[in-house]
């Protein structure tokens, strides 16, 4: 996903939970930080609301664009494994 893309699809993120949680999040943070990208898709998830939960898929399936790496693999690719659908939730006892 492009970044312009993917910084709208944060700030989706960011507008849902200030409607539904009455605060947004650090949308810089959350491009940047695994561990509170981690967290901010942890509590979309578990909240119950289907456009949260929507939105939150859609951030994990939808990786940035990052240019290939020396050692041939996109690093896309290789930092992807943080956000896997199945990891999210097991992630948290683990950091």
């Amino acid at each position: 996903m492009p970044m312009r893309e993917r910084i709208e699809l944060v700030h989706e993120i960011s507008d849902a939970l200030r409607r539904y949680r009455g605060r947004g999040i650090d949308v810089e943070a959350m491009l940047k930080r695994e561990d509170y990208a981690h967290d901010i898709l942890q509590q979309c998830r578990v909240s119950g609301v289907e456009e949260l939960r929507s939105l939150a898929d859609r951030f994990v399936e939808a990786p940035a664009r990052v240019a290939s790496s020396p050692s041939g693999a996109p690093a896309a690719q290789r930092n992807r494994s943080w956000l896997d659908p199945l990891d999210v939730f097991s992630r948290r006892g683990s950091v």
